[in-house]
């Protein structure tokens, strides 16, 4: 019988978290074609860029989304993947 220990399956279990993690940030479709009335980033960047035409606050608010998560992907990989 072949046993896995948890250590062993750290790195592969912290990397699909870190990566479902990011695709749940940038959830845009699913979102805005059930209901465009939720309250999240993504949609509400959409709507300032495309329909008011405010390109300048919604880019800053995508530039603050990133650097969110940029933050959180360097705390992640040092604290739980300790790499």
């Amino acid at each position: 019988a072949v046993y896995i220990t948890i250590p062993e399956l750290t790195f592969v279990l912290g990397s699909i978290i870190l990566m479902r993690a990011i695709w749940n940030v940038y959830k845009f479709g699913e979102v805005y074609l059930l209901s465009r009335h939720v309250n999240v980033l993504s949609v509400y960047a959409y709507e300032k860029a495309f329909a008011s035409y405010e390109h300048g606050l919604a880019a800053a608010i995508t530039t603050s989304i990133f650097l969110m998560l940029l933050g959180f992907i360097i705390l992640y990989i040092r604290k739980v993947l300790k790499w």
